[in-house]
């Protein structure tokens, strides 16, 4: 499991790290103050031209583990996904990997949502293009 110190969440997980500033909400943003210091890479990962830090495959693995335990236990798992980044960022270069994201929120019906605004694998179904 992707251990959290999340206390309303099992599990974190992020398809990418970074984002874009959208509003006064996002001046004191806990996420790139988190990123700058603890990424593996010295990239700028926020702002509307900032790469975005693509999370690897084998991570990508993480919640079809932590679903078939949750199937297998019976117990269901809550993960918050998007905590380091807005998955629906309006980023051209992000529709490969939101599309994957899709695909793995479908596949992984154990998980429950555990982040805001619904970005949460298993949980995120509204605004998921058809």
């Amino acid at each position: 499991m992707q251990k959290t110190k999340i206390e309303w969440s099992d599990s974190t997980f992020n398809p990418w790290w970074g984002c874009t500033k959208v509003s006064e909400a996002c001046d004191n943003c806990y996420a790139e103050r988190f990123a700058s210091r603890h990424t593996r890479t010295k990239v700028e990962l926020w702002g509307k031209d900032a790469e975005r830090y693509q999370s690897s495959d084998e991570y990508w693995e993480q919640p079809h583990e932590w679903n078939a335990r949750a199937e297998r236990t019976g117990i269901r798992e809550r993960s918050f996904c998007g905590s380091m980044c807005d998955v629906m960022e309006r980023r051209p270069d992000l529709d490969a990997a939101r599309q994957r994201l899709f695909k793995l929120i479908e596949d992984t019906p154990n998980l429950d949502d555990a982040g805001t605004g619904g970005n949460g694998i298993g949980g995120m179904t509204r605004g998921i293009p058809t």
